[in-house]
């Protein structure tokens, strides 16, 4: 990937695309999976340098400041563009350049926590300013796509989440026994779920280890309430016996896509963005979410079962998205006049 000192492509890069990140830090790895995932194409992209969205405990003031400054940059762009990170939700739409084709990826079509830009009024200019563009919404799970269809917008392009090529475990991870819950807390972490599930796996002799920030204690867990590098992280999951995804809401799960990185089981509920993921015949989807041996027998399933069955359907994973990514390059750089994915 390039990397540019200007917003700007010039002429000689007519068929390149800027990479616009407004969380460096929060989302290196993302970038970086967007990297892997495209190979040889990734020199295409020009990393662009982009204000920073990352506030931690900015004043309401400072905030505005930084949206504000945003808005200008997103609405100078002359190059073609996709957005990683909707610093304004679905406002970044109605703030983007009319000059240049882009996409920008929504993560979450409805937020977890009230956030800016995802109000009814903002999806309304948001779905209004990218008919008039032509600008992408691009959703990392079916569901995200039907739900961006749901709130009106026409351009929709299903792009499967970017991930580093996935490798095979090498030998005996230290953690085999182990059952890892990772990130940080959100309200739609599964805590009555945790709760009834700890006593359970100590039963089958597993240990479940929860290690992220702002985690409560919950019985029978041990439980990390601590930020953790981008490195930890990535021993956490690799060592892991099995990674478990207790969400009660989410449209795509990043830690799932590491997990599936390092040929790692993940167990989680059945039925929308681990389905894409695993494979609907993987034994680690839970199609009854409330039926706590469904819970017990998924876990106990996947840490004997073999690694060979989650690299093969990470590799599939990985392939789907190497072409949904190298599609939307391409027709963002005017080769193609549309892409194969989308949905209108």
């Amino acid at each position: 990937m390039t990397r540019s000192t200007a917003p700007a492509a010039s002429n000689s890069q007519a068929r390149r695309v800027n990479l616009l990140n407004t969380l460096p830090k929060a989302l290196r790895h993302y970038e970086n999976e967007i990297l892997a995932t495209l190979g040889p194409e990734a020199e295409r992209l020009v990393a662009v340098p982009t204000p920073s969205a990352e506030m931690g405990s900015s004043g309401k003031a400072q905030k505005l400041l930084r949206a504000a400054k945003h808005a200008r940059f997103m609405g100078n762009q002359r190059a073609p563009f996709i957005s990683v990170w909707p610093t304004l939700g679905h406002l970044e739409f109605a703030v983007a350049s009319r000059k240049a084709p882009g996409a920008v990826v929504i993560h979450d079509p409805d937020p977890i926590r009230q956030s800016m830009g995802y109000g009814l009024r903002s999806m309304r200019l948001g779905v209004g300013a990218s008919r008039r563009t032509g600008h992408f919404a691009v959703a990392h799970s079916r569901a995200a796509e039907a739900r961006l269809r749901e709130i009106g917008y026409e351009k929709v392009l299903f792009v499967p989440h970017p991930m580093l090529r996935p490798v095979p475990r090498v030998g005996q991870p230290e953690g085999r026994r182990v059952v890892r819950v990772l990130g940080q807390y959100k309200p739609t972490r599964d805590l009555d779920l945790l709760g009834r599930l700890g006593a359970r796996l100590a039963e089958h002799g597993v240990l479940g280890e929860i290690v992220g920030r702002g985690w409560p204690q919950i019985p029978n867990w041990t439980v990390r309430s601590e930020f953790v590098s981008e490195e930890e992280l990535d021993r956490l999951v690799a060592s892991a016996g099995a990674v478990l995804v207790p969400y009660t809401k989410y449209w795509q799960s990043g830690l799932a896509i590491r997990a599936a990185e390092h040929s790692v089981p993940v167990v989680g509920a059945a039925g929308g963005f681990l389905d894409e993921l695993l494979g609907t015949d993987n034994p680690g989807l839970v199609a009854d979410i409330n039926d706590l041996d469904e819970w017990t027998l998924a876990i106990v399933a996947v840490l004997g079962d073999s690694d060979a069955k989650t690299s093969d359907s990470a590799l599939r994973y990985f392939r789907e998205a190497r072409d949904g990514w190298t599609d939307l390059i391409s027709w963002l750089g005017v080769q193609r006049p549309h892409p194969r994915n989308e949905s209108e």
